[in-house]
Formats: structure tokens, sequence, C-alpha cells
């Protein structure tokens, strides 16, 4: 495996490697315009946001996780662009369905993720509403760290 660490889509290998895999998300799932490439001129579409600089060197960071050129799974950070003080986390979060309950980002890219923002005096998970998984996942590991 191998885990990209980006910042912006500059690299063809990679906006390929993104396309590819986010392309097979099923255009009629309500998260499709914030993954799938089609919409990549739809606010708040990854291909979007990295374009924008969403994950510009020093405020953010893009992982995508890859196995013989095929896309896992990626996630990002950011900082917060009201508050400097707060580092958004799992921005832009997304599995490929075949590799899910693998805990591949869990695993591989939420370390390397609260690496980078520990400096920040807060850091706020970000889930969607139909993802209550890895938000039960962070209140049982935020429960087990306070004990």
């Amino acid at each position: 495996m191998v885990i990209h660490q980006i910042h912006d889509l500059s690299d063809s290998y990679i906006r390929d490697l993104l396309s590819n895999g986010l392309s097979k998300i099923d255009k009629l799932n309500p998260y499709a315009k914030n993954y799938h490439p089609e919409y990549q001129n739809t606010e708040g579409n990854l291909f979007s946001v990295l374009d924008k600089g969403r994950y510009a060197e020093g405020k953010g960071k893009y992982f995508i996780l890859e196995d013989n050129s095929t896309y896992i799974s990626s996630a990002g950070w950011n900082e917060y662009e009201l508050d400097t003080s707060i580092a958004l986390i799992l921005t832009r979060m997304y599995t490929d369905t075949s590799y899910r309950m693998n805990y591949h980002i869990t695993k591989y890219i939420l370390p390397l993720i609260l690496e980078e923002v520990k400096h920040y005096k807060h850091i706020w998970g970000t889930t969607n509403e139909y993802n209550k998984k890895i938000y039960n996942w962070f209140v049982r590991e935020i429960g087990r760290a306070h004990v």
C-alpha cells in the first residue's frame, strides 16, 4: 500500500487515481456530488476544493491510499478558514465500498492527520450525518482516552 500526501491535483497520476476510483460512486447517492469527478465544478466537490486550495501547504493536506494503482480510501485535514486555531480533520473522507470495514483510514491516514494537527488549539472531526459508524467510533475512542 502507498499513501500519497498532496496539496492539489497538479500530479496527473494522482488526478487519474482519484478520478478512476471515485467515478465508481453511483451518481444517485446523496454524497456523489462531494466526490464523483463528473461533479468537479460543483462547490464542495473534492476535485473543486483541491483545485481551489483548501489543502494548501501549511494549511492542510489530503491523503490518498492506494494498492497496486487501485484507489482504496482518502481523507484530509485543513485549517478552518474562519478561525486559524481550529483544524478540521477527516475532511472529504471516502472509502471505496469494497474496502469498507477494513478501517484503512483509521490505521493509515488518521495517525498521519493527527500528527500534523497536534499543534492546533482545537481539532474538529467531520462526518456526514449518514456516517454514524465513524461518529460512534470517535465517541467510543474519546471516551477510552478520558477514562
